[in-house]
């Protein structure tokens, strides 16, 4: 923004910088709402956050996140499959004990 001022007030006057600083006024008071939603508080929390995930995950190889990631999915399709049998069973069930005869 110092940058901003500094390179266009003296050429065009501080006119032609407003439009400029309303829209980084505008971007940090957005990212401030959305950092709150999320328990981060404002930019320095979220650079914060950011140094911390740098030096966790800066000592993981990426090709260790990338098994967990596939291995992951595979548990969530696996687990999916679970609540499919777990619901056909259930129906099957409700239709033995209505004594439905096609079941």
């Amino acid at each position: 923004m110092w940058l901003l001022l500094d390179q266009r007030s003296t050429r065009d006057g501080l006119e032609a910088v407003l439009p400029g600083v309303e829209a980084l006024v505008q971007f940090a008071a957005e990212l401030g709402q959305r950092l709150r939603g999320v328990e981060v508080e404002g930019v320095a929390g979220a650079l914060g956050l950011s140094r911390r995930l740098h030096a966790v995950l800066d000592g993981i190889a990426v090709d260790d996140l990338e098994r967990a990631l596939a291995v992951t999915a595979a548990l969530e399709r696996v687990l999916r499959d679970c609540v499919d049998r777990l619901d056909a069973l259930r129906a099957f069930k409700a239709q033995l004990e209505e004594g439905d005869p096609t079941a």
